[in-house]
């Protein structure tokens, strides 16, 4: 990947200026988000890449996925109504669908390739797959067995079983094609690979595009006929964001130093268990050395007591200055879809700069 992560770096002086009227304020670089894009659709076996849109429904990010002609991956009815009042002309083939309850299947009629789960939404509902064009999902683990069982129940199934969606990391590359010989002989129709890239990514926040790309390439050569479709990790654009916050007061207690933001610091707390890393940084005092261990609080916590706390070492720090956090350009892997979630007046897109050779 060749997107920097510190693309805030050469976007200081922009923003700074941010801040002077908003703040706390969530900013998404186009650049960045351009490129990852970009890096992505240039995998040459890929013959379709999805977004997922819970990831971050930011509407000038969807009209960028969209304009590229990227598809998208919806967990509800609620988000594949949102996509298409949002988007007129979107096709079927641009939409993959995981539903996550019955509900989400009685209401949706978009036709949209549904992701079929044995153990959550399949087992006694087989009638809600009828007329369906269908992949069945198969996680990387399961044994063999498992997948063969399902073949077996899929073939009474009136559905159109296009193929298989795989979660997780082959390390067996064999093992997957023959199970996917066996898949296509048993479903003469079927020649869909989808790959779920959370495979060994998970909390990642930049994608391993070599690795991605070799196997697809193996596939393709043991599978010519087969399609590939590519569903990368919901945190690919992790590194794309930032959320830019004032210190509202620092003190000083038993030795510690503690710095209080206009915003809770909670989710640094909680995304730390899922590998998510972000780093704080002093925006006004960047050009100064990180010498000082300094406690983030929130304003949900007590000065006295600081329950709720992130620790990082960083350049002093005063009131009033713009601290940027990295790494929030996805919403966590927990978040359920809600474009309010994000308050439209706390985020800002950042355009492309005019000479910027990724600008679209």
């Amino acid at each position: 990947m060749t997107s920097s992560k510190d693309w805030w770096q050469a976007r200081q002086d922009d923003l700074k200026h941010l801040t002077e009227n908003k703040c706390p304020i969530f900013v998404y670089d186009e650049e960045s988000i351009t490129e990852i894009l970009f890096d992505l659709l240039s995998i040459e076996p890929l013959d379709r890449l999805f977004y997922t849109l819970a990831a971050n429904p930011h509407p000038r990010i969807l009209e960028k996925v969209f304009q590229m002609g990227i598809g998208f991956k919806c967990f509800s009815s609620v988000e594949v109504a949102f996509l298409h009042s949002h988007f007129s002309g979107i096709k079927p083939h641009q939409l993959l669908f995981a539903p996550d309850c019955r509900d989400s299947i009685d209401r949706d009629s978009s036709g949209a390739t549904t992701i079929l789960n044995l153990t959550q939404n399949f087992k006694g509902w087989p009638k809600l797959y009828e007329n369906r064009n269908v992949l069945f999902e198969f996680k990387i683990g399961e044994k063999d067995s498992q997948a063969k069982n399902l073949v077996k129940r899929l073939s009474n199934l009136h559905a159109s079983v296009k193929g298989l969606h795989l979660i997780g990391m082959p390390t067996d590359l064999d093992g997957i094609i023959s199970l996917l010989k066996d898949i296509f002989a048993s479903f003469p129709g079927s020649s869909v690979i989808s790959l779920d890239c959370g495979m060994g990514l998970f909390g990642q926040t930049k994608l391993n595009l070599s690795t991605i790309s070799d196997m697809l390439e193996t596939l393709k050569d043991s599978w010519p006929q087969c399609e590939l479709w590519l569903n990368p990790e919901p945190l690919m654009l992790a590194h794309t964001g930032v959320l830019l916050t004032k210190t509202t007061y620092t003190f000083q207690k038993k030795g510690s130093h503690y710095a209080g933001i206009d915003t809770s610091v909670d989710f640094l707390i909680q995304e730390s268990g899922y590998g998510i890393h972000h780093e704080i940084i002093n925006l006004s005092r960047s050009e100064r050395k990180a010498t000082v261990i300094t406690h983030i609080i929130g304003p949900e916590a007590m000065a006295e007591n600081a329950p709720s706390s992130c620790v990082k070492k960083m350049p002093p720090v005063e009131q009033d200055d713009i601290l940027l956090i990295t790494n929030m350009g996805a919403w966590s892997q927990d978040t359920n879809f809600d474009p309010r979630f994000r308050a439209p007046s706390s985020e800002f897109y950042l355009s492309a700069r005019p000479m910027c050779p990724v600008k679209i």
